[in-house]
């Protein structure tokens, strides 16, 4: 018997989305429309507190945070998850956008992986394509012992997942190439994925549109619910002669 599935999404809030509580809204408000109603929403500000959502709780977080980073490796986080009773988390950023609307039994899909992100377009620093961390879905236990295991070594583990990366961790699997091109966008060109990542300091990644020869129009068909983003803007210097996803 497969053991129970307690997911949460979790939205982490941190650095450039203080100054742009458009994004955090626009994000909230598809979290409400998209994502299924049984699924709790926390929310972890600067300081690495977190509480279950309330719009009261929201405004007044954007009024006292901070530019400060977020260290996602960090083990408090992880246990507070725990006596939550969550299993694993779908984390968001206000940088990420859902494409579609999503269903429990997706969650239960990824749950399979201990570790699922966008690809990037080569290995990070000699490990895995996969992937990253600005939209993931993760498993809160295997995420405590990467966290306890960067503690311990005294590891500088930033980018959080460049370290889940190229440290593997028995029995927590991090998702293959394949099954990451599904779930996010990012690096990697993907026909029908449930997210995308393609947000730099508020404007579309020209560099990411480049490499995988992908206009505006494209992305937007690819993930139609991305032009409503407060940070879908793109430069002019985006070849408009780009190929098709195939």
């Amino acid at each position: 018997m497969a053991p129970p599935l307690s997911a949460a999404v979790l939205l982490l809030m941190t650095n450039y989305d203080y100054k742009h509580p458009e994004a955090l809204r626009h994000l909230l408000q598809d979290v409400s429309t998209l994502v299924p109603p049984s699924i709790p929403l926390y929310v972890m500000a600067e300081d690495c507190r977190l509480w279950s959502f309330t719009p009261a709780c929201f405004e007044m977080s954007l009024k006292c945070g901070k530019d400060r980073r977020v260290d996602i490796l960090t083990e408090s986080i992880w246990s507070t998850l725990a006596t939550l009773n969550t299993s694993h988390v779908l984390l968001l950023q206000p940088d990420g956008v859902i494409c579609k609307r999503l269903t429990v039994d997706h969650f239960w899909k990824w749950s399979r992986f201990a570790f699922i992100g966008a690809p990037w377009e080569s290995p990070a620093d000699g490990g895995a394509r996969v992937g990253n961390g600005g939209v993931s879905f993760r498993n809160v236990k295997c995420m405590a012992v990467w966290a306890k295991r960067a503690r311990l070594k005294g590891c500088h583990a930033h980018p959080e997942d460049v370290y889940i990366a190229t440290h593997a961790v028995p029995n927590c699997t991090v998702a293959p190439f394949r099954v990451a091109r599904r779930f996010a966008l990012e690096a990697v060109a993907s026909p029908r994925p449930y997210f995308a990542h393609i947000f730099k300091n508020g404007a579309l990644n020209k560099w990411a549109l480049r490499r995988m020869k992908l206009s505006k129009a494209q992305l937007k068909l690819v993930c139609p619910n991305i032009q409503a983003h407060p940070y879908f803007r793109l430069s002019s210097h985006v070849p408009k002669d780009v190929m098709p996803l195939y």
